[in-house]
C-alpha cells in the first residue's frame, strides 16, 4: 500500500524521446516494484501478472492484438539504493534457451552497476561520491562485458586528445576516424552490429591480425561522456558472439541495449583516468 499512486516510467526505443509511465503493480515491471522482488518465468505470457503493453514497454508498446512476436522467458529485477529504496526495475526478455539462475546473479551484479549510475543522476536519491565507481578499472569492465554478453572478446578504443585516431592502446593499435565501422559509431553515435564480420566490405580485417583472432560476430556501441551524452569518448567492440551450447550466434536487440548501459561504465572509468592523468 506504501506504493500506491507511485508510477515507474521508461524511455520508448523509437527514437523519438517519448517515454511511458507504469503505475507500481501493472504487468510484471510493475509487480517487481510494488514487491520489490525479482522474477525469473519460462512462460511469461501464462503468468497472470504479465501485460503485454507495460512488460515491452521499451519496444513499440503495440497492444497484443496487433504485435507479431510472443514473450516467453522473462527476467526482472528491482533497482535498490544502499538505503533500501526502489529505484526502479530492471527487465529482460526473450534469451534463447532461458534465463538460468547464473543468469539471475548476474543481472543483480549489474544491477548495481546501474543503481550507482542512476544515483549519481538522481538528485533525489542523495549524494554519492565520484570515487564510488572508480574501484572497477575499465579492464574489469570489459572483462565485465564479455561475461553478461556472451562474447569472446570485449574492447574499448579511445578518441585521441585530436578526435582524429581511435586508439586500441593494449595493441598500439590506431585507427582513423574516418573508418567506415568504427570510425562510423564513433561519429555519429549510431550502434552497429554484423552476423558476419569476414563478409562485410566495412571491417577492417587489421584488426583480426592484430589480435591474432577471427571475428565473426561483432557489434559496436559508443562510449559517451558521463556528463555529456552528445560527446562520445570511443568505441565498445564485442566480437564473436556465443550461445548457451558455445555454438556462433549474433548479437541482438538485448546485447546492443546491454552493451550501451555497459559502455557508459566504461565511459565513467575513462573519463576519470583522464581527469586524474591532467
Amino acid at each position: 500500500s506504501g506504493h500506491r499512486g507511485l508510477r515507474l516510467w521508461t524511455e520508448r526505443a523509437d527514437g523519438l524521446g517519448t517515454h511511458m509511465e507504469i503505475p507500481f503493480g501493472e504487468g510484471i515491471a510493475g509487480w517487481v516494484a510494488e514487491h520489490e522482488e525479482g522474477v525469473r518465468l519460462r512462460n511469461a505470457e501464462e503468468d497472470a501478472r504479465f501485460n503485454f503493453k507495460v512488460d515491452t514497454a521499451y519496444g513499440a508498446g503495440k497492444s497484443a492484438d496487433q504485435r507479431k512476436w510472443l514473450v516467453t522467458h522473462l527476467l526482472a529485477m528491482p533497482l535498490k539504493s544502499k538505503d533500501g529504496s526502489l529505484l526502479g526495475v530492471c527487465l529482460m526478455l526473450n534469451k534463447e534457451a532461458g534465463f538460468s539462475i547464473t543468469d539471475e546473479r548476474l543481472l543483480r551484479k549489474h544491477c548495481r552497476q546501474v543503481v550507482l549510475s542512476l544515483e549519481r543522476r538522481l538528485p533525489d536519491t542523495g549524494h554519492v561520491p565520484e570515487q564510488a565507481c572508480s574501484s572497477e578499472t575499465v579492464p574489469e569492465a570489459l572483462a565485465r562485458c564479455k561475461v553478461l554478453l556472451g562474447c569472446e572478446t570485449a574492447l574499448c578504443f579511445a578518441k585521441d586528445r585530436h578526435g582524429q585516431k581511435l586508439i586500441l592502446e593494449a595493441h598500439n593499435l590506431a585507427v582513423p576516424i574516418s573508418d567506415n565501422l568504427l570510425g562510423y559509431t564513433a561519429r555519429t553515435g549510431v550502434p552497429v552490429t554484423l552476423k558476419d564480420a569476414s563478409e562485410d566490405q566495412r571491417f577492417n580485417p587489421t584488426l583480426d591480425e592484430v589480435l591474432a583472432t577471427k571475428t565473426r560476430s561483432l557489434l559496436c556501441v559508443a562510449v559517451e561522456a558521463p556528463d555529456d551524452s552528445s560527446l562520445i569518448l570511443g568505441v565498445l567492440l564485442c566480437g564473436n558472439k556465443r550461445d548457451h551450447h558455445h555454438c556462433d550466434a549474433v548479437f541482438d536487440d538485448q546485447d546492443r541495449l546491454l552493451a550501451s548501459v555497459l559502455a557508459k561504465q566504461v565511459g565513467r572509468l575513462q573519463h576519470a583516468a583522464r581527469r586524474a592523468s591532467c
